[in-house]
């Protein structure tokens, strides 16, 4: 039986369903309010709504997504978007290092060295890492190879994450899909990732020419 917490939030979850999603959150914040602790709240939503069809809750430990992949979210934080616009690191006690690699991460973006190319990352270890990512149109089946390629070629961390569904502000969601990745720590190597970019996108072309698998 559903408690008196997990009740309301399926409550507003419904609302969120539905497309109020005004007064979907309006629920939410009302059961903050009255003193349940946010962390409490935000396990029963996630409890609710494991598919992140209405809420964007944090990947679960050992969490998987599309093909089974799994979840990038899981293990690490983003801290850009693929443009580079507005590198922001979380608060923490970052080394000169680590301020000048994302110095180099900005210089790359603006130079279109990274442009277009992946994320500025905080590794689950705490380290700072750039993470190339195609976007895959399937599930990742049959890329395996062409990663372990990368991984071999480049002398660098390659595989499949899976993203989840990712609500809309106004109600809906954009459903989760696959990228093909690799992780580039030292800026030496951000040269690699536009050549890293097409050998994905030419992976993929190659396999879908080649049709459904039987």
């Amino acid at each position: 039986m559903a408690t008196g917490i997990e009740a309301r939030v399926a409550e507003a979850l419904a609302l969120g369903r539905g497309g109020d999603m005004a007064a979907c959150w309006r629920a939410v914040e009302d059961i903050v309010v009255e003193g349940v602790p946010s962390a409490e709240v935000a396990a029963a939503m996630a409890a609710a709504d494991p598919e992140r069809t209405v809420w964007d809750s944090p990947a679960r430990p050992g969490e998987t997504g599309l093909g089974g992949h799994p979840m990038a979210t899981g293990r690490f934080r983003f801290c850009s978007d693929v443009y580079g616009h507005d590198i922001s690191l979380p608060a923490g006690d970052w080394s000169d290092a680590d301020l000048a690699f994302v110095d180099a991460c900005m210089e790359g973006y603006d130079d279109a060295l990274l442009h277009d190319c992946g994320h500025v990352v905080v590794d689950a270890d705490g380290s700072l890492a750039f993470l190339v990512t195609v976007r895959l149109d399937g599930d990742g089946a049959g890329m395996e190879d062409a990663v372990a390629g990368v991984a071999g070629r480049h002398g660098v961390e390659a595989a499949l994450f899976a993203w989840p569904n990712a609500p809309c502000q106004g109600g809906g969601y954009e459903p989760g899909y696959v990228c093909a990745t690799a992780l580039l720590r030292d800026p030496s190597a951000f040269g690699l990732a536009r050549d890293i970019v097409s050998e994905f996108a030419e992976a993929e072309r190659d396999l879908s020419s080649r049709g459904p698998r039987p």
